[in-house]
């Protein structure tokens, strides 16, 4: 019991430190309350539930704060540096497959958001949902009279 409690001061501690330069403070609140981002020694990061179990398996390059892009979603960032989702249940809303995406409402559609992939450029929707496939090599609003 005793070993267990040092384990799990040395965890909180180690994350405290090694994740304030992915979560800032101004963000945590939105985090899920008992999650503690981990890194491996690869520096590679995942998340544990406040009873130690991997929520998320330590691969991402970047683990972004809750609520950037939509409420309860975290922008996830793997080590080829594809961008993805995940939910506040730790469910992976869209898999890593984007190298950029903007937040939503930047263009015309509030409920749309740019992404990138290769070099080519489409939207994906507030469902996670691929709206204009990437493969257009420029997209800019059309100006208004």
């Amino acid at each position: 019991m005793k070993n267990s409690i040092i384990l799990l001061l040395i965890i909180a501690y180690n994350c405290n430190t090694f994740g304030q330069d992915k979560v800032s403070p101004k963000h945590q609140k939105d985090n899920p309350s008992e999650w503690i981002i981990v890194r491996n020694e690869d520096g590679l990061m995942g998340i544990l539930n406040a009873e130690g179990i991997e929520i998320l398996p330590t691969i991402y390059y970047a683990i972004h704060p809750f609520g950037e892009y939509k409420e309860n979603w975290a922008r996830i960032e793997n080590t080829d540096g594809l961008n993805g989702f995940i939910n506040s249940n730790g469910e992976i809303i869209i898999a890593p497959k984007y190298t950029d995406i903007q937040k939503f409402g930047l263009f015309n559609k509030k409920d749309w958001a740019l992404v990138s992939k290769n070099g080519l450029h489409g939207f994906i929707n507030l469902e996670g949902k691929e709206i204009v496939e990437p493969k257009y090599n420029e997209i800019e609003i059309m100006p208004k009279e």
